[in-house]
């Protein structure tokens, strides 16, 4: 477009156009406007003022995906989709993508997040430690949400070291620390993270359900042996389950007081107390999907429990419910297999425990299994003393007490 065109169509004159295009005078605030509309680039940040205003929109979108406002979130991401054409604005450009990225992974659309981490990992060298802080935290979600707790452990604890010092607390950070500590076998380190997340939910921050942060603490604390506080956790969850449930029969508040009563199961049959924990755990079933892992994780307590308190032979129905109910599950495939073997209690059911179930449990950092199956193998062997194995014996001690030192957060020589 030529000069005489543009000011023209800007309505505005030439002479005073050409100064403006060789620096001599500034360009009037209202020019700029028309100029930006006639060449169809209104909405370009193409001053301070506007690159400024489109940080604030960002923030504030931002702030609606850590309220999880999806829907408001889902809406400002299209009018902020504009940013993805200003190639040259190289920050709000990071800050989108972040911020998108994050919003993504809170959708669970995985697919669409890794592509935009991606698009990240490449301008990574370029990060202020601002802009590293949430690209460490999207890598730690989205591992987490993958599965691979060590890869997202690593990339959260990242995030951490990198501006911990001005860093604004996160309850979600702190609870989503706590479960990778947790899913690794860390327990006594996953309660540390609980409890500051725990702390500022009572603060104020409140973007994750209190019911859920009681009963994640309540288990990690029966893990570790902590009854009182795992029984204060636990009972207040279900208490607020239960109160949920009541104002609202929903879905999910239906399977949150059904995970409230089995957690209470799990923590009963921790201590011992057979006949109490089939109690709960029947009582938390109606509550849960038939065939979901935490309807087979509730069919599984109450198996294990009615077998230590020395009723076998009840069981057999429901081992084959949930051997069926678990076919291509391989975790609950072994599990049910496990008490399949406790009934029969032979050398073979000890062979099928180091063998296999052992080993599998150890590899997927299911350490409260791998002490279950580690104690009954070494009570097996004290108790038959004819078929004693020294060598399996002394290996069943040996990792027995290495993973109640793991749990617990001592120091393992």
């Amino acid at each position: 477009m030529s000069q005489d065109a543009l000011a023209t169509a800007a309505l505005f004159n030439r002479s005073k156009l050409s100064q403006i295009e060789l620096g001599e005078i500034e360009c009037p605030r209202d020019l700029l406007a028309s100029l930006k509309t006639v060449l169809k680039i209104n909405l370009l940040p193409l001053t301070e003022d506007e690159h400024n205003d489109f940080r604030e929109m960002l923030h504030h979108w931002h702030l609606l995906i850590d309220e999880y406002k999806m829907d408001e979130a889902v809406k400002m991401h299209e009018e902020l989709s504009i940013i993805k054409i200003i190639p040259h604005d190289r920050e709000l450009n990071i800050l989108f993508s972040l911020f998108e990225c994050k919003m993504f992974l809170c959708r669970n659309k995985l697919d669409v997040a890794k592509d935009v981490l991606d698009e990240l990992d490449a301008m990574e060298d370029d990060f202020s430690d601002i802009q590293l802080y949430p690209y460490h935290c999207n890598h730690g979600t989205f591992n987490l949400k993958s599965s691979l707790y060590r890869e997202a452990l690593d990339a959260y604890l990242k995030s951490y070291e990198v501006v911990k010092g001005g860093m604004k607390e996160s309850v979600v950070f702190f609870y989503n620390v706590s479960r990778c500590y947790d899913q690794l076998g860390y327990v006594a380190m996953a309660i540390i993270f609980s409890e500051r997340a725990l702390k500022l939910y009572e603060a104020g921050q409140k973007s994750i359900f209190e019911r859920v942060l009681c009963n994640s603490l309540g288990v990690y604390y029966a893990n570790i042996g902590h009854l009182p506080k795992a029984s204060e956790h636990l009972f207040k969850a279900l208490t607020i389950a239960e109160r949920d449930y009541k104002d609202r029969a929903t879905y999910d508040n239906k399977k949150y007081l059904g995970m409230a009563l089995l957690n209470l199961g799990f923590m009963f049959r921790k201590t011992e107390k057979w006949r109490t924990a089939i109690e709960y755990v029947d009582k938390a079933m109606p509550y849960l999907e038939d065939g979901s892992e935490f309807y087979l994780e509730a069919l599984y307590e109450k198996v294990f429990s009615i077998i230590q308190k020395g009723n076998a032979l009840e069981c057999a129905g429901m081992i084959k419910d949930g051997l069926k109910m678990s076919t291509g599950m391989e975790r609950y495939t072994i599990m049910f297999q496990s008490l399949e073997r406790l009934v029969r209690m032979d050398i073979a059911s000890i062979e099928f425990f180091e063998e296999k179930a052992i080993p599998f449990f150890v590899k997927n950092n299911i350490y409260t299994l791998v002490l279950d199956y580690g104690t009954i193998v070494k009570k097996y062997f004290e108790k038959n003393t004819r078929n004693t194995k020294t060598r399996l014996l002394e290996v069943s001690y040996t990792m027995c007490n290495v993973f109640e030192k793991m749990l617990k957060g001592d120091v393992i020589v």
